[in-house]
């Protein structure tokens, strides 16, 4: 279940879930379960065959869903649980299983980093496309689609739906006069009295150079 500003909607695309302490727990515990698992795999299967690349899924998999720390942190786990095998495999050479944890925990290090830098890139994308930089409404392309939603959703179960539309007066002619600058604090502040005086469940939208609209959901 996800909240399109205040809509709840099963499998829409808009809500992006933040982690929270709970999440970030499990996710810890889940790391270093798969650390053990691929640990023991290397053991049963011996020397014959490699898995090193197996031990790089934990910190993948902690820095991609999570973030940085906790891929680092799964690096090491993933590091610890390869010198503990090597250290069983080759007891008559330790120093090689140390080189080796050092080496493949750097490598784990750096793809955690890696990985986490590319999610936040992904995330900090996904929310360009969603809000206006200027003014912190909803995009026009966003705010469309949630319309889209809205009347797909009406048309399940027939219910009173409202959009309004706001044209700011005479805004080319302020913007030329009194200046760029005082345009985007017109802007800014209209956004800001639409966001704050509509409810949770309505939707502001800047669909136009100086409009705006409203999403006001069960509302006649």
């Amino acid at each position: 279940m996800y909240i399109v500003g205040g809509v709840i909607e099963e499998g829409s695309e808009f809500f992006v879930a933040a982690p929270g302490r709970s999440r970030k727990l499990l996710a810890g515990i889940g790391c270093v379960a798969l650390a053990t698992t691929v640990a023991l795999v290397d053991l049963w299967t011996g020397t014959e065959f490699s898995l090193l690349p197996l031990y790089a899924a934990p910190t993948a998999a902690a820095a991609w869903l999570v973030g940085a720390r906790l891929g680092l942190a799964a690096s090491v786990a993933s590091a610890i649980a390869l010198l503990g095998v090597d250290s069983m495999e080759h007891s008559r050479h330790p120093g090689f299983a140390y080189w080796n944890a050092l080496g493949a925990g750097a490598v784990f290090a750096g793809l955690a980093l890696a990985l986490s830098s590319l999610r936040d890139v992904l995330r900090r994308e996904r929310s360009a496309a969603r809000v206006d930089d200027l003014t912190g409404a909803h995009t026009q392309r966003d705010f469309y689609e949630a319309v889209e939603l809205e009347i797909r959703r009406a048309e399940r179960v027939p219910r009173p739906m409202t959009l309004a539309y706001i044209d700011i007066d005479d805004f080319r002619r302020f913007n030329d006069t009194a200046g760029r600058d005082a345009g985007d604090q017109v802007l800014r502040r209209t956004a800001d009295v639409l966001k704050r005086n509509t409810r949770v469940t309505d939707l502001v939208g800047r669909v136009g150079g100086d409009e705006f609209a409203v999403l006001l959901p069960e509302t006649d």
